[in-house]
This record gives structure tokens, sequence and C-alpha cells, in this order.
């Protein structure tokens, strides 16, 4: 499935936003790392979806680089990539999957 189209679900996407504000308010220099990892990881996904760690298949995920943060994601229709969490590592693993179902 190269070359896919990656979403956010609309929970992931309010995490992203609440990390991206945490890191603004500390350090204008940490939250651009934060998105542009944030951006590079969304690249990769649209040329290797299945580059990333398997969690429990057909979920994924990848680590942000030098930062707390995993992008949790799988298949979400022909062509399509859903990023279902942006979850700092501390979070309990899996507080996310309920977001998988439809």
């Amino acid at each position: 499935m190269p070359n896919c189209t990656v979403r956010f679900h609309r929970l992931a996407s309010r995490e992203y936003h609440r990390a991206l504000g945490w890191y603004a308010r500390r350090s204008l220099g940490a939250a651009r790392h934060f998105r542009d990892e944030v951006i590079r990881l969304i690249q990769r996904m649209e040329q290797d979806p299945d580059s990333g760690t398997v969690y429990r298949l057909p979920y994924r995920w990848m680590r942000v680089r030098r930062l707390p943060y995993l992008l949790y994601y799988g298949p979400y229709a022909p062509g399509e990539i859903m990023i279902y969490a942006v979850a700092h590592a501390s979070r309990r693993p899996g507080y996310w999957l309920r977001r998988t179902r439809p």
C-alpha cells in the first residue's frame, strides 16, 4: 500500500495540537522539532506504511525522535492510513484502541 493518504482521527488531532501547544509554551525550537518530526513520520507512513513497529496487527507505531511521543496508526480504507493516537510514552498502552471501531 505505498503512497497512502494519512489522516488523523479527531482525538489524535487533538492530542497532537495539545502536545504542540505544550512545547510551544516552553520553547519554540522544541515545538518546531515536534512538528517537523511528526511531518517526517507521516511522510514515512505515506511511503512505507509497514515500516512502523507492530503493536497489534494491523496497528503499528512510530516514535517521535528525541521526544516521548508515539504515533499509533493503521489501515483505514483502501489507500488510506489513520493515525489513531499521538500518545505520550507514559500513557497506558492501547488506550486508543476503542477509536478504531466504527
